[in-house]
């Protein structure tokens, strides 16, 4: 049983709607019972996708009393999708960002394990994403704990940004029928001590806890990168692990991606310059196909490191290369960035929306692809540009440690160029080497190709994962933490 706050394509705001698009299926591949649950959504119309009612009065435990929900079911090819559905809370304009997101996921939670039980499919393993479901493993641990449904239930808990963790007031533990566990104290934060923060209940009542690479595993355990949260993750760092995320081969793939203006594989890469050309067209930019194109596809936030970017674009272009930012984000960044290419002439393009069509463009038709950046989780654009012969150029930091090895430190192996320190020499002295390479045309092209070999499909983790899973069903239950 999964449960998380969005899945692809029926809801999506950014990378955990892509993962849990893709990893339930993998997982069901391997021969395993498989459920989604996600919250129903405005956005979500149930006749576009023939689903039917599964329940029609989901009483639903909140506060003193119920509230009443619907179950929505739509059959996929090798699994089950459920909405927990209630108009007041989800029929909104966006999917998160409201003040009462506390006592939303609350009832969409505690809804799916009332679900489960009315259908009586007791699972084997829940595996919560993120800290909207972080309630669930807090629940199997103490006021589900004597239910006998639940008696061979474990959990799992994937950290996907430690950054989100759902903090809210103490008012929330009568919401969720927690009141008599009370609050948890934090020693190195004491203010913490006096809100609710799902993210930190998952960490601490999950059977196992994972994140989205194994760098970042590591890095969350320091204050550095534990976002005050290191004093619970190092008391289970016996049961944390990480496992990197996937991408979809098959939307990503140069050969037979429909965006493209040519259509490339590891045999016809000469073709890739068709594609760049293509794109400095449709974007502005001159047409040279020997200055080297850098291009940024994300979201324009303070955790990409996007403020660094715009420091070293005067210097980018003095080397005489090309700067093309696709994505949308924080309007301080934004702000400088446009400034960034009013004094560029001409050689650099902001472009502040969300076209996922041009961004399949620019993954194919930029030469490197820039992530400076602060900390990443995963990082799936460094994946998904190297699949498509674009050399990822990123700091050595979680997933992006994880996915990109220097060429100046093992060239035979090498998949790009990283920096460690987050300052402008380090990150302009990364894409200084990686503009000097770009003139050697054969070595590019071996490294190119490179990139394009890396096996970054979803089989690999969803392997992992259910060696996971079968772990924790074989294991007897923990004791309340």
């Amino acid at each position: 049983m999964m449960v998380a706050a969005e899945m692809a394509p029926f809801a999506k705001t950014g990378g955990l709607g892509d993962v849990i698009g893709a990893l339930p299926n993998y997982i069901a591949e391997l021969g395993h019972d498989v459920t989604i649950f996600i919250p129903h959504y405005g956005q979500i119309k149930p006749d576009d996708f023939g689903a039917t009612r599964e329940i029609d009065r989901l009483l639903v435990p909140m506060k003193c009393g119920y509230e009443l929900g619907t179950l929505y079911s739509i059959r996929l090819d090798n699994m089950r999708l459920f909405l927990v559905s209630n108009e007041r809370y989800f029929e909104r304009d966006e999917l998160y960002g409201y003040c009462d997101d506390g006592e939303r996921f609350v009832f969409a939670c505690r809804g799916a394990l009332t679900a489960v039980q009315a259908m009586d499919w007791p699972p084997d393993v829940i595996h919560c994403h993120d800290w909207h479901t972080g309630l669930i493993p807090n629940w199997l641990k103490t006021i589900y704990r004597d239910n006998p449904f639940f008696t061979t239930t474990r959990s799992l808990f994937t950290i996907h940004n430690l950054a989100y963790q759902g903090i809210f007031g103490r008012h929330l533990l009568q919401t969720a029928g927690l009141s008599e566990q009370g609050l948890i104290r934090s020693h190195r934060y004491p203010e913490r001590s006096h809100v609710i923060d799902f993210m930190a209940r998952g960490i601490i009542f999950a059977d196992k806890i994972n994140t989205v690479s194994e760098q970042y595993a590591r890095e969350i355990l320091t204050p550095q990168y534990g976002e005050q949260l290191e004093e619970f993750l190092q008391d289970r760092e016996g049961d944390l692990s990480g496992i990197q995320n996937g991408i979809d081969t098959v939307i990503y793939n140069p050969a037979t991606d429909p965006n493209l203006i040519a259509n490339f594989d590891t045999t016809s890469w000469h073709r890739k310059i068709e594609n760049k050309l293509a794109l400095q067209q449709e974007t502005g930019l001159e047409l040279d196909p020997e200055k080297p194109l850098a291009a940024v596809v994300t979201r324009l936030s303070h955790q990409k490191g996007l403020d660094l970017l715009s420091e070293i674009i005067p210097t980018l272009t003095r080397l005489g290369g090309q700067l093309l930012v696709l994505g949308v984000g924080d309007v301080e960044v934004e702000k400088n960035l446009v400034l960034a290419e009013h004094i560029s002439e001409g050689s650099v393009r902001i472009i502040l929306r969300f076209d996922p069509g041009l961004a399949q463009r620019v993954y194919a038709g930029a030469d490197t692809f820039l992530l400076p950046s602060r900390f990443e989780p995963c990082g799936l654009t460094q994946m998904i540009a190297m699949l498509y012969g674009t050399v990822p150029i990123g700091r050595s930091t979680g997933g992006l440690k994880d996915t990109i090895i220097d060429f100046s430190i093992d060239p035979d192996r090498a998949t790009g160029f990283s920096f460690v320190e987050f300052n402008v020499r380090d990150f302009m002295g990364a894409i200084s080497r990686a503009f000097e390479l770009y003139r050697n045309r054969t070595t590019w092209r071996s490294l190119a190709l490179r990139c394009m070999k890396q096996d970054f499909s979803w089989p690999t983790a969803a392997r992992r994962y259910a060696e996971l899973y079968n772990q924790l069903a074989s294991e007897p239950r923990a004791a309340r933490r």
